[in-house]
């Protein structure tokens, strides 16, 4: 009987973990569409949006190539600082969980766009465009998004059980702490990928 209850108890921890990782497995997935959605805008875009990303990207280029390293990484982590201020306060909401959902998409959306355009304006050229100046911080960057977007969620969802007697769980002093301790080790990430993005672009960004 004991052994019995331990098997239970185990079985339930692993569907418990497998839960987690799917939800995990879901935000990415909203990423990686965005990514693809936005290389299909590319791929079927009018001259008019051309036009805009053509601007857009000239600039980033240009003054990237001009800027100093702790230029480049104030100005990235005041962006990632901007997106994780958002996502913490949605997180106190109890009906803000469509609208964390949707910030991987539209992250993901950003980078396919960003991406696309450098591949249709420079060809081959991108690929090291895209190698040593946009993924290695973008790598970090996503990945603490996403968490973050997932403990936002996970947050909103205990205020959801306050008013909706089905779901479990409640808000407490203990779950804010440590909700409020996740994300300051997420905005360490940001910190870091931000950091990455400076030396990246200040090495490589003169070269193209």
């Amino acid at each position: 009987m004991f052994g019995t209850r331990n098997l239970a108890d185990e079985t339930g921890a692993v569907v418990k973990l497998a839960g987690k990782n799917r939800f995990l497995l879901v935000l990415f997935l909203l990423f990686f569409f965005g990514v693809v959605y936005g290389a299909l805008v590319i791929s079927q875009g009018s001259r008019q949006l051309m036009d805009t990303l053509s601007f857009m990207t000239d600039n980033f280029l240009s003054l990237r190539s001009e800027q100093s390293l702790l230029q480049t990484f104030f100005r990235s982590f005041g962006m990632h600082l901007g997106m994780m201020a958002v996502l913490y306060v949605m997180g106190f909401s109890a009906i803000s969980q469509p609208v964390s959902l949707f910030i991987p998409a539209f992250y993901g959306l950003g980078f396919g766009l960003s991406v696309g355009y450098l591949y249709s304006s420079m060809g081959a050229k991108a690929i090291l465009v895209t190698a040593v100046i946009i993924l290695p911080h973008a790598m970090i960057s996503t990945v603490a998004l996403i968490l973050a977007v997932r403990e936002s969620v996970r947050l909103s969802n205990l205020f959801l059980a306050g008013f909706v007697p089905k779901l479990t769980g409640s808000v407490s002093l203990k779950a804010v702490k440590l909700y409020s301790v996740k994300y300051l080790i997420l905005l360490l990430f940001m910190l870091l990928a931000s950091f990455v993005d400076g030396v990246f672009t200040f090495l490589f960004a003169r070269f193209f």
